[in-house]
């Protein structure tokens, strides 16, 4: 199972963006595998950025994933990740905090195109699919 990172569904959707093809290819491959999860920060996050064309389409998507809960344990790796990563000068959102402690937490690979996730690998042993 990969956790698939908001950037990455949103990337695959924009077909301006340089590495929208790439994105599309991998992400078509592992959710036919079925070995895609996500989470309710990236349902989320998708799901208020893409046209209302394209939600009935995403809902069905997520309502067929696993999806790996936020614990209250997951928000205290979450916090100990922010302030190393703060200590670091890595830009890290809350949400992008979440969701690399949902990863470390259930020793899952990350599939994420954001600058902020990536730089944790540096810090913390983070499985990334590339």
């Amino acid at each position: 199972m990969v956790l698939v990172d908001s950037s990455i569904w949103l990337t695959a959707l924009d077909s301006e963006k340089p590495c929208a093809y790439r994105a599309r290819i991998q992400l078509e491959e592992l959710l036919g595998n079925y070995m895609v999860a996500v989470c309710d920060s990236i349902r989320f996050d998708v799901l208020h950025r893409i046209g209302t064309d394209q939600r009935a389409e995403f809902m069905s998507y997520f309502n067929r994933l696993p999806v790996l809960s936020v614990k209250a344990s997951t928000w205290n790796i979450a916090i100990q990740i922010a302030w190393e990563m703060q200590a670091n000068e890595v830009d890290l959102s809350q949400s992008e905090a979440i969701v690399v402690a949902l990863a470390l937490q259930n020793k899952t690979p990350l599939f994420t195109f954001s600058s902020g996730q990536i730089n944790v690998n540096n810090i913390r042993r983070l499985k990334l699919l590339q």
